[in-house]
């Protein structure tokens, strides 16, 4: 699928969500898109090959497109849910109390690895 990295790969296919969660709740791999995106454009660039550049040019911009779904002009910062981010895939929304009963499980928040890697990959395609 379109700006979705792969959790694990097989012989005749891949797991493209984590086994592990809630995968209708999850709002899985936006951080790993980023990423991937950027090691592809990194690549391209050290390798300066513009023939590979223009054929890749189409993925790396609809990855950016997928990505740009979630961006908060107001707060200028990528808007997230459940799981978005590569390195802490368990973020379950956030506690708006000292209350863990009130606690927004699923809500949105502005995740930092989202968006410092969304703009890393920005700079590169």
């Amino acid at each position: 699928p379109e700006g979705c990295g792969m959790d694990a790969s097989l012989p005749d296919g891949a797991y493209y969500k984590q086994g592990d969660g809630n995968v209708g709740d999850h709002d899985w791999f936006y951080e790993v898109s980023a990423a991937e995106a950027l090691m592809v454009a990194q690549n391209v660039l050290v390798r300066r090959r513009p023939g590979e550049a223009a054929a890749l040019a189409p993925y790396l911009n609809r990855t950016m497109a997928f990505m740009a779904g979630r961006f908060d002009p107001a707060a200028n910062l990528t808007l997230c849910g459940e799981s978005a981010n590569l390195l802490a895939p368990s973020f379950g929304g956030y506690q708006t109390s000292g209350d863990a009963s009130k606690s927004r499980k699923g809500a949105p928040a502005y995740l930092t690895g989202c968006s410092v890697t969304w703009v890393a990959a920005i700079d590169r395609v």
